[in-house]
Parts: C-alpha cells; structure tokens; sequence
C-alpha cells in the first residue's frame, strides 16, 4: 500500500493495522462485558478549540476568549511559491491566521505569469495569484542579502509555521532551513514541501504539477487506448498535496499544543497523490491487472459516457451502474428503450450485459445526444433517475444553480485590478467559517506595515533596510 502521505518527524504516521474485514469486530460491539473501554478524552486548552467549560478553565488557568475564527492567532511565514505551498497557507489565511507572503521582485513567483489577467498581463493583474493567496499580507524580502535573511530570520521566530516548497538544498543554501530556524524558535513548525521529497537519490528532481501527474502514475492511465497518454488538467499534484500537508501541519499543531514540541514536516506531492491511486495498486497485487487508459469507459458504469449535443461543443455526461439507472435511462432515451423490449433485452439490467453490448450502447446514445439540448437533456435525465450533467465551461460556474445557493463565489478586493470575483471557501464550518479579507496581495503590499507593527522593527530600521535593497 502507499505508505504515509507526509513524513512528521516528532509524530510519525503509522499503519498500525489494515482495514477491517466486513464485521470482524461485531462481537466487541454486541457484548457490552468484552467491549474495550475507550480512553479518556484530554481536555483541550481554551486556546486549542475556542471555547472551555468553567472546570477546564479553572484548572488550566485563567479563562481565555473564545476565538472567532478557527486558525485566529496563528502566525505564519510563507516562503512558498507558484500553487503547492500557497494553497495550503490560503486556507490557513481564510480561517484566521497571519499569513505573511514572503517574495521578492528580483526572483518573480511564476505564479504572477499565469493567465487570466484582469487588464493588462503582468506581475499586478494575475487573478490566478490573487485567487490562491487570500487573505495574505504581502512582504517583499531579497533573501541574499544579509538585512534581507535577518528578516526572514526574525519571521521565524514570530511564526507558529513556517512553509516552503523550494527545490531540496535550496532553503539550506539560503540560510532558512528547519535546523536553522529550529534554533531561534524550537516550537516552529516547518512544512517541506516540493516533487521527490526532502530526501532520496531524486530529491533535487524538479518540475511543475505536470510533471507530477506522470511520476504519480496519472497521466499513464489517462486518456485512450488508441492513442498516447493525456495528462489531467492543470498542475494536478500541487492540487492534491496541499490537502494531505494541511491535515499533517494540523496534527503537528496539535502536538505541539499539547507539548510544545515543533517539528518539521517532508510531503513529497507525488507521494501524496500516490493514494488517489491505491485502489490500482492493491488490485494489481491482488489480481495482476494493470490499469490502462480507457477513455470514457468505467468497469462500474455502462453506458457511462461524455455525449456531444446539439449545441456548438455542449455536451452531457450520464453514467448508469443499477438496473433501476437503466431503466430509467430507457424512459428517455427511445432506441434503448427498444433494445431492452427486445428479445433477450431484459438481461441488460445487467451491468455485465451492459458492458458486453457497450458499443451498442454507445451509438444509440451519441445518435440521441446529437439532437437535445445539454442542460435540458441532463435535466430530463437527472429526473428521471440517471445520474447526468453537462460537463460546464469556466463561463458556466456563477450561473450555475447549486453554486449560487451556497454562495460560493466571493468578491474581494484586489490593489491591482480592483474588486472581482472568487472561490470561495470549499468547507463550510457552521460555528467559525472561513472569512476571506481580500485578494492575494501584490509584491510588497504590506512590508512596511508588517516590518513594523507585526515584527516590531523602528521605521529608521526599515528605511536602512530598504536603502540596502533588502526590500525588494
């Protein structure tokens, strides 16, 4: 199996037994002498969950404010780039924490180059970077000069976390490494996060998300089996690692709320995108099965299938699994309704049937799509019982219905290009939700803010700072 997702150096992950087996355990549960007793749950500092009841309180200390964000009071030092590291301090930002985004104008964040640009392309108009660095504070700091490190140095002391996602070495050869940090701040928390991992034969291997999907195996299984592999869209493992890295700089967090103890934390992306995989590799350790690019096709659905519409590249994707699904599918679809009141048409409620005749299928349907409308098409479908949408343009999301009703974009301000619209929060907290200030910030926004009045340096300092070229 995959093994752990991010390398913890205080508190490992381990496996410590499989999954269960259907039921192995029903005799803990149905005899109450045999059940294990569960341990005590520790109580939690006011700090740690916002809130205490009177007897923690009295026995800790004195009782702290219940916090109004989840992450509030949280400081943390962004040293990261481009999409992995960014979107794992975003989160942070958006429930609460200081997040101080750390770049330099004479190295440019990649990041600022992507499209789209609201207004002229350019390092201010980027909404690709204004969107994954929400709610940051924007300070501009030349590491390779001596004022420049001494910042990022007093950075670290004041950060809870720190994150980086440099190439192996590199956050060494710049003097901001964890044994460095470690040293002024022994209870920081420091997220490495980069292609191979920290250590191994290819750790300095260096590369973009699209690199990641074909060493993760992604790109490999993508795609038809006529033709040469496709990769999935975008940068796909700098969008799944930071999901895995979150969750293990919460844990570290947690340890350390409890201890004191930092710690440092390795995710290799391609090591973390691995587990979206796991099914694979266990069936071919099981079976001998090598997973192949299939196009459109799923051993669990038939027909299951993208269909082009009427409409100039509009298309509707369904998917049937049950017989209910087939059925219901042959209530709106004419030619397989006569398929299945055929002679022998009834065994086609089984998916293996299905599966058998899948081309068949497949050109009564592509005749059928050619002729509907797709969002009525997958609307017809969706009532009566087929799992079916149409597969939506970027210019379909803020109409789209379900989006609308959870509100989920956002408009924040931009310094750049002025107020616009966003993502908004993907997980909604009932009692402490994500509050997003504005929009990621330009190079610098806040440096002499945040030099002043977060890290406490006097304004002559900063203005010999600047004057040294540190600031920029």
């Amino acid at each position: 199996m995959p093994g752990p997702f991010a390398r913890l150096s205080a508190t490992p992950i381990r496996y410590e037994r499989p999954a269960p087996k259907l039921g192995q355990d029903q005799a803990l549960v149905a005899s109450t002498d045999r059940r294990p007793s569960l341990p005590a749950r520790p109580l939690e500092h006011a700090a740690s969950n916002g809130a205490a009841s009177s007897d923690t309180a009295s026995s800790r200390g004195p009782k702290l404010a219940p916090r109004r964000e989840i992450f509030e009071g949280l400081k943390v030092a962004d040293f990261s780039w481009i999409a992995a590291g960014p979107l794992i301090s975003k989160d942070l930002a958006n429930l609460g924490a200081t997040v101080l985004r750390v770049e330099t104008e004479k190295r440019v964040d990649t990041l600022r180059f992507l499209p789209p640009w609201l207004g002229q392309p350019g390092t201010t108009t980027g909404h690709t970077a204004a969107n994954m660095n929400q709610s940051k504070l924007g300070v501009a700091i030349d590491f390779t000069t001596k004022e420049g490190l001494a910042v990022a140095h007093r950075m670290a002391e004041w950060a809870d976390v720190v994150v980086e996602n440099f190439t192996p070495g590199t956050a060494e050869r710049l003097g901001l490494d964890y044994a460095t940090l470690r040293k002024k701040n022994p209870s920081l928390v420091m997220v490495y996060t980069c292609m191979r991992g920290q250590t191994g034969p290819e750790r300095a291997h260096t590369g973009f998300g699209i690199h990641g999907a074909a060493l993760g195996g992604f790109i490999g299984v993508t795609g038809w089996k006529d033709r040469k592999p496709n990769m999935p869209w975008g940068a796909y493992t700098d969008f799944i690692s930071p999901r895995y890295a979150l969750s293990a700089l919460c844990a570290a967090l947690h340890h350390r709320d409890k201890t004191g103890e930092g710690q440092v934390i390795d995710v290799s992306q391609i090591e973390a995108s691995i587990h979206y995989l796991a099914p694979t590799i266990l069936d071919y350790q099981t079976t001998g099965r090598i997973l192949d690019r299939a196009g459109h096709d799923s051993e669990w659905g038939c027909p299951h299938g993208v269909y082009r519409t009427q409409e100039h590249e509009r298309f509707v994707a369904l998917e049937t699994r049950t017989a209910e699904q087939w059925r219901a599918l042959c209530t709106v679809v004419p030619g397989l309704a006569a398929l299945s009141s055929s002679p022998g048409g009834s065994a086609l409620d089984r998916i293996d049937a299905r599966i058998a005749r899948r081309a068949e299928l497949d050109a009564i349907l592509v005749e059928w799509a050619r002729e509907q409308a797709c969002f009525d098409a997958a609307d017809r479908l969706r009532d009566a019982g087929v799992p079916a949408y149409v597969p939506l343009r970027a210019i379909d999301f803020h109409g789209d219905p379900q989006l609308a009703a959870r509100k989920f974009f956002i408009e924040l301000p931009h310094k750049g290009f002025g107020k616009s619209t966003f993502d908004g929060p993907v997980t909604l907290f009932s009692e402490m939700p994500a509050r997003p200030r504005h929009a990621g910030p330009l190079i610098g926004e806040h440096t002499f803010e945040v030099l002043r009045d977060v890290l406490g340096y006097a304004e002559d300092e900063i203005a010999d700072m600047a004057a040294a070229g540190a600031l920029s």
